[in-house]
């Protein structure tokens, strides 16, 4: 048999350096948050095919953005239409005075960080692998297991959001929120754990 042959080792080579940025790619949903003097902003992507993603940010700043086409150079994931004009990600980004400077994928880690300058913040939001739950923090001073209906609202940014969980029974509640997002759900199943109020279906669609 005759040795493989140095031809034969490059082509090898660049099959194998393909197929791993192949598998390198994103896929699935990331989400992460970060609090900044004091306000928690909250990010997410959900990468629906290899070619478009939907992203939503809230907190100080608000956008939800289905369908926004994409692609990745190197590490870097470009949204296509950022600075197109009624482009959903360019339209709210501009009207929250917020600049996307840049979206990195991190195939070792399997994360992606979202870069954004906000005033004079520059803030680096790294989203990982998976849908985070929706938690409820109890009072620090309930002992008990909760019941009945809380109430509560902040302003920021001159924005005020109420919230409102009413307790029906051990496994169900009703919660609505207002304000900046608008949200009325009710019988949504729940578990404790501590004292979180952990959403049982929220990564679930329907």
């Amino acid at each position: 048999l005759n040795p493989p042959s140095k031809t034969m080792f490059k082509a090898l080579f660049l099959l194998s350096s393909i197929l791993a940025a192949a598998m390198a790619a994103p896929s699935g949903d990331y989400s992460g948050s970060k609090t900044v003097l004091g306000e928690t902003i909250n990010a997410k992507i959900a990468i629906t095919s290899d070619s478009l993603m939907d992203l939503s940010i809230s907190g100080v700043i608000d956008l939800a953005c289905t369908d926004e086409a994409y692609t990745i150079s190197g590490a870097e994931i470009d949204l296509d239409n950022i600075d197109v004009d009624g482009d959903c990600a360019h339209d709210a980004l501009k009207e929250n005075s917020v600049t996307l400077e840049k979206t990195v994928y991190d195939a070792d880690a399997d994360t992606i960080t979202v870069s954004v300058k906000y005033s004079v913040l520059s803030i680096d939001l790294v989203l990982t692998k998976g849908s985070a739950n929706f938690v409820v923090a109890l009072p620090a001073d309930l002992t008990t297991t909760p019941s009945g209906a809380y109430s509560g609202s902040k302003t920021v940014l001159g924005q005020t959001i109420n919230t409102m969980v009413s307790v029906n029974s051990d496994t169900s509640m009703d919660l609505t929120i207002t304000g900046v997002i608008s949200l009325a759900c009710t019988d949504e199943a729940y578990h404790l754990d501590g004292k979180d109020v952990v959403v049982d279906n929220i990564n679930q669609a329907g």
